[in-house]
């Protein structure tokens, strides 16, 4: 049985950047009478985007369980942007703070007489939204402080996790406490007993990239900008900027004309690190040249930084937790699940999507068809490859793909007709090369692949004879 919990907090105004612990009192404390460790159907390890989203979707589908969320971060604070096209809905598109129609990508040289290269691409039908992190806190942070089957508990460092058993479920060790969970989710950067993070082993022995990026909120102060942001278009790419590294764009979310997000992100191979200050100075220069704005003419409001996998393969289960894992009782969440996009590194619808699954049971919780991991795999391959290329890539990209195709594709949702668009948008030769290369990758996904097309055939063939059964006529007449 669960403790009475003590008096809610106030929660946060919608334009606040932090939110306090909200103290949901120490639920790694013994229980009174048994002296044992708390009981919980669910312990969710990690309490960022993909943890709480989680403990949302549980509410909904298994609103009688106990639910222990475990997070070493002692408050919650603006530290990421999420960006997604609407072709699919979830919970929190309302909270978008924009909804743009159009959006950017630039590369240096390729246009008309050496100039840059410039594609602007505009939806009929699909938005580009932007959600704030401290947004989705607030609003599932509120939900889950008025459950009270929902405990959480912050400033906690996970240190080991120990599969039990069947029936004992699972032991969860922290730095202040024990906690007993029937099942256990494991998001990103908890110690696994070995002293490595759970993003540091996704990177390693990965056949992919990792995407690196530090970004800056900004805000111009200059009474007169000399150049102000453009508010109706993000650019999703400007590979203007030094390649030195390896693939290296800029992307910006504008606010407003007087400021937004400018991030620099940066393809690298798995477990290379480049120094922060590498991203700052690709920052402070793109404000000079592109916004006429020097040190003194901005203000830095906001900073995130991060580093997401781009790799189709999932990492493999933590020692002690193989059995676990091979019957679906524990599993990894969010990144450490794989669920950032490979070729792109989108996640957060990906996340909803994957969250949903695991809260319905489903023992396969995947995010996405197959074929997105097939394509995915020989992109990969061509960006490790050709780096220097991959500006080309992917303006070539949007500027040969119908819009809503490849908003669809970059979202999970294309059809055979938007792959074939998108395929043919791009170099041939350099593609087939690298699906030879990555063949021992590809090869037991194609087989899953013919799996889930035929299987698909199975349940339209089942659909068209429910509608019209043996002995009817078709609507058509056509028989």
């Amino acid at each position: 049985m669960l403790p009475t919990r003590p008096p809610r907090t106030t929660e946060p105004n919608s334009d606040q950047t932090r939110i306090e612990s909200p103290h949901w009192f120490d639920w790694l404390e013994p229980d009174s009478a048994s002296g044992r460790p708390r009981d919980y159907d669910h312990v969710i390890v990690g309490a960022g985007a993909a943890g709480l989203s989680l403990a949302w979707a549980l509410l909904d589908h298994r609103p009688q369980d106990s639910i222990l969320l475990i997070d070493r971060r002692s408050h919650y604070v603006n530290d990421r942007t999420w960006c997604y096209w609407n072709v699919q809905r979830t919970a929190f598109d309302d909270l978008a703070t924009h909804a743009w129609d159009r959006w950017r990508v630039v590369a240096p040289g390729g246009g008309r007489g050496g100039s840059d290269w410039d594609v602007t691409a505009a939806s009929k039908r699909y938005r580009y939204l932007r959600l704030r992190a401290i947004d989705v806190y607030q609003r599932t942070l509120g939900r889950l402080s008025r459950a009270e089957n929902v405990r959480l508990a912050l400033g906690r460092t996970v240190e080991s996790c120990r599969d039990l058993g069947d029936e004992e479920g699972f032991e969860v060790i922290t730095s202040l406490g024990v906690a007993r969970g029937r099942r256990l989710y494991l998001g990103t950067g908890w110690n696994d007993g070995r002293g490595t993070r759970t993003n540091v082993e996704l990177e390693q022995g990965s056949s992919g990239l990792v995407q690196q990026f530090v970004g800056w909120r900004v805000r111009l102060t200059h009474p007169t900008p000399v150049v102000g942001f453009d508010p109706t278009t993000p650019i999703l790419m400007d590979f203007r900027c030094d390649q030195s590294c390896g693939p290296h764009f800029l992307y910006v979310l504008p606010d407003s004309e007087r400021g937004g997000l400018v991030e620099s992100t940066m393809l690298l191979p798995p477990g290379v690190r480049v120094g922060r200050e590498r991203h700052e100075q690709a920052i402070r220069q793109a404000l000079a040249e592109q916004w006429a704005a020097r040190a003194d003419d901005y203000e830095i409001l906001e900073t995130e930084a991060g580093r997401i996998p781009m790799n189709t393969q999932p990492a493999p289960p933590p020692v002690g937790l193989e059995r676990a894992f091979a019957q679906g009782r524990c599993r990894r969440i969010g990144l450490a699940g794989g669920a950032a996009r490979p070729s792109s590194g989108y996640a957060f619808v990906r996340i909803q999507r994957q969250v949903r699954a695991l809260a319905r049971g489903l023992r396969d919780p995947r995010v996405a068809p197959r074929k997105y991991d097939f394509l995915d795999t020989i992109f990969l391959q061509v960006l490790r490859d050709h780096p220097e290329q991959v500006p080309t890539l992917f303006t070539r990209m949007f500027e040969r793909t119908q819009p809503d195709a490849l908003a669809r594709f970059l979202t999970d949702a294309s059809d055979w007709g938007d792959d074939l668009s998108l395929i043919l948008a791009l170099p041939k030769l350099p593609f087939l090369r690298a699906a030879a290369r990555s063949r021992p990758i590809w090869g037991p996904l194609l087989s899953d692949l013919v799996l889930e097309y035929l299987g698909m055939v199975d349940d339209a063939l089942i659909s068209r004879a429910s509608v019209n059964p043996a002995g009817s006529s078709s609507p058509t007449g056509l028989g």
